[in-house]
């Protein structure tokens, strides 16, 4: 969480961010999983989608994690689910293929994806 949306969140939601980070230190949030942060106004999903620093994203994290992103916020009876084009900034991934793999996982899925994107 250095930098994008990603240090967003990092700074609005500091005990996410510890957690987050104790759950990475102990080797429990692996690629393709999800970590769910509910807050008393939203629900916040951290998906692993790369293992290191940098440009290291993998479209197949990205669409495991989103889909588990997706079932949950089902099972909570969550309607839409916001996300960015995840892994496409400093995560290396090609926009249109992220795009690709939201679109994809969101075609199974009765909870609707929005991507969110930078005005």
């Amino acid at each position: 969480m250095a930098g994008g949306i990603a240090k967003e969140f990092r700074r609005y939601w500091p005990d996410m961010f510890a957690a987050y980070r104790h759950r990475c230190h102990d080797e429990r949030f692996t690629l393709g999983d999800v970590f769910v942060w509910p807050t008393q106004d939203v629900v916040i999903y951290n998906l692993a989608t790369q293992q290191n620093s940098g440009a290291d994203a993998r479209i197949d994290a990205v669409g495991t994690s989103v889909r588990a992103a997706l079932q949950d916020a089902e099972g909570r009876g969550i309607s839409v689910l916001g996300i960015p084009r995840i892994g496409s900034g400093l995560g290396g991934l090609r926009p249109q293929d992220v795009e690709e793999v939201l679109a994809s996982a969101a075609a199974t899925s009765p909870v609707e994806l929005h991507l969110v994107t930078r005005p």
